[in-house]
């Protein structure tokens, strides 16, 4: 099993397909998720603009510093 932190890398790479962002994502949610997976990644997606659509919308899966 891979670290948080390696995701979290992974999810910053924009050189991956969005489908693979979007999964390590998931992935860095199963890890650490403060309200349960699906409430925490239904508050992400909502506040954050994220797409269902792992292909669209990938510039939400990252905040600007």
């Amino acid at each position: 099993m891979s670290s948080f932190t390696t995701h979290l890398r992974r999810v910053h790479d924009a050189t991956l397909p969005g489908r693979v962002r979007h999964a390590n994502l998931r992935c860095c949610l199963v890890q650490f998720s403060p309200y349960g997976f699906r409430a925490t990644y239904d508050h992400l997606c909502r506040s954050a603009g994220i797409s269902r659509n792992p292909e669209q919308g990938t510039d939400a899966l990252v905040r600007p510093a």
